[in-house]
């Protein structure tokens, strides 16, 4: 969704900082204004107001958000690739990176730590709040950075309720949507699916999600880029440099 204050708020400090650099807004038409659009315009950004995709999870909360979010990352990356840029950043509207070199700092530490792979070019990144050590694949979903395709390879997944009966068909489960005490859903949906199209053999083991992680992805402390998430509909605040 669009946060009138905050969203608008960040993106001017990405203009300060970044100067011209692309910025592609992906957002429902019903958050959004005629004044907001006008002032987003003013600020150089690209906007996509969507119509959120209607299927039987819609109205469930979790299992929605997961298909709403792939559709919306899907669009904007498709346009970052339209436009030829090679590396995008992904992340949420009530999110914003306050380090002024930020985007050099991900570039670097990608390069510094490449890895090209049977799947990605490179590794992507993902911040260090949102990545659970102990759950199956479960990679942050919240902040990615890497190439453009990378990325657009990793969101390319059906919507929850066409993947979910694939992934799990094949796999013993306790009760629908669990596989091996995993709950399937969010993050590990969205981590277990990409892997596994991608021709790579799920073993639903901590080690296998470490080892995966280690191929595929960097993980980074919030604090690396001043990450700041204020979760617009609960009283949640990241923001590890205020505790520095």
């Amino acid at each position: 969704p669009f946060y009138e204050s905050f969203t608008l708020d960040t993106i001017r400090i990405y203009r300060k900082m970044f100067g011209n650099v692309s910025i592609i807004l992906a957002t429902w038409k019903e958050t959004i204004n005629s004044k907001n659009i006008s002032e987003l315009n003013n600020l150089g950004v690209e906007i996509l107001c969507l119509d959120a995709p209607k299927t039987p999870f819609t109205f469930v909360k979790g299992f929605n958000a997961t298909t709403l979010q792939i559709y919306s990352t899907c669009e904007a990356l498709k346009k970052s690739k339209e436009k030829k840029i090679l590396f995008s950043v992904k992340h949420r509207t009530d999110q914003r990176a306050l380090e002024s070199d930020w985007l050099q700092r991900l570039f670097l530490l990608q390069k510094n730590f490449s890895n090209k792979t049977d799947i990605l070019d490179n590794r992507i990144l993902v911040i260090a709040s949102s990545t659970m050590k102990n759950r199956i694949y479960g990679i942050g979903d919240q902040f990615h950075f890497g190439y453009t395709d990378d990325l657009i390879k990793f969101w390319s997944l059906p919507y929850f309720n066409e993947g979910i009966n694939e992934l799990v068909k094949n796999e013993k489960q306790s009760t629908p949507f669990v596989i091996n005490d995993t709950a399937v859903f969010s993050e590990t949906y969205l981590m277990s699916k990409f892997l596994k199209l991608n021709g790579y053999n799920l073993k639903w083991t901590l080690e296998d999600y470490w080892s995966a992680l280690q191929k595929y992805f960097l993980i980074f402390d919030d604090s690396y880029i001043d990450f700041t998430w204020e979760k617009n509909d609960s009283n949640i605040t990241v923001h590890p440099k205020q505790y520095l």
